[in-house]
């Protein structure tokens, strides 16, 4: 969308002063966590990045593993933000408005973003965000002063109510006009000559397999994606370069650390124009 929803817990400034668009108004609610959590749920932690900046806890399976968003699919899901403290300054349960967003479209937080891409529809889960990948300096205010001081970390239970896919509309049209080019793209790809990474074809997208150090986070990583040129790093050595061989459309190519085969790896997506 060219303008943030309404309601949601929109990107940090990018520098001064300027103040933050959030209509909420719960800064001083104090949070009932036997409310906000199934008193039966049992913890499953994980380091999304691998490098403590978003640690996510399943509450709640999804009611279908199948259907999980991608960047570009439109989400509709229900959160309440926390800070430290325990007080609430965003619920949309409250409200009875869920929030609806394009995932990977800068709209919100870069850790909401990387939270609710782990997830499937129907699945509830907490989300705990470094300041840096929530607010960050700047931190987030309305009329009333501050709503989330600077440098805090936050806090989001997030349940994702619905995932509406990029190409629904378009599928049987997609699929006539490219063929087994398109969706129907399926199957083993190879690996290259130095063993360093495999792909696959995946319809729409080619998946590229890159076994990491289990000390490899985030940060590490540098990246390239343009129409025709793609380029991966992994602490300054260059894992993946070169033409692909289709045009890629480009601002929807991602990367995401994971476990591959019971192997970390980085997963790079690149998406097929």
């Amino acid at each position: 969308p060219e303008e943030k929803a309404s309601g949601g817990p929109e990107e940090k400034a990018s520098g001064g002063t300027e103040e933050t668009d959030l209509p909420i108004n719960y800064l001083n609610e104090e949070v009932d966590l036997n409310e906000v959590l199934p008193n039966d749920y049992l913890p499953d932690q994980s380091d999304i990045l691998g490098d403590g900046s978003v640690i996510k806890t399943v509450v709640q399976e999804g009611s279908d593993p199948t259907l999980f968003p991608i960047f570009g699919d439109t989400c509709l899901a229900h959160f309440v933000g926390t800070l430290p403290d325990g007080s609430v300054f965003n619920n949309t349960r409250k409200r009875d408005q869920p929030f609806k967003f394009m995932l990977g479209s800068e709209d919100v937080l870069e850790g909401f973003d990387e939270g609710v891409a782990t997830m499937c529809k129907g699945e509830r889960a907490v989300f705990q965000l470094d300041s840096e990948m929530a607010y960050g300096s700047f931190g987030a205010r309305d009329e009333k002063g501050w709503m989330v001081p600077p440098d805090t970390p936050v806090t989001f239970d997030i349940e994702l109510l619905e995932v509406i896919k990029e190409n629904a509309e378009d599928d049987g049209e997609e699929e006539e006009v490219l063929g087994g080019y398109g969706m129907q793209d399926i199957g083993p790809g190879g690996e290259d000559g130095d063993g360093v990474y495999t792909w696959e074809r995946k319809g729409m997208e080619v998946l590229v397999t890159v076994p990491v150090e289990d000390s490899v986070g985030s940060k590490d990583i540098d990246y390239t994606f343009l129409e025709k040129k793609v380029r991966v790093a992994v602490k300054g050595s260059v894992v993946l370069e070169g033409i692909p061989g289709c045009d890629l459309n480009f601002e929807e190519c991602f990367w995401e650390i994971d476990d591959a085969n019971g192997q970390r790896a980085l997963l790079v997506h690149l998406r097929k124009k």
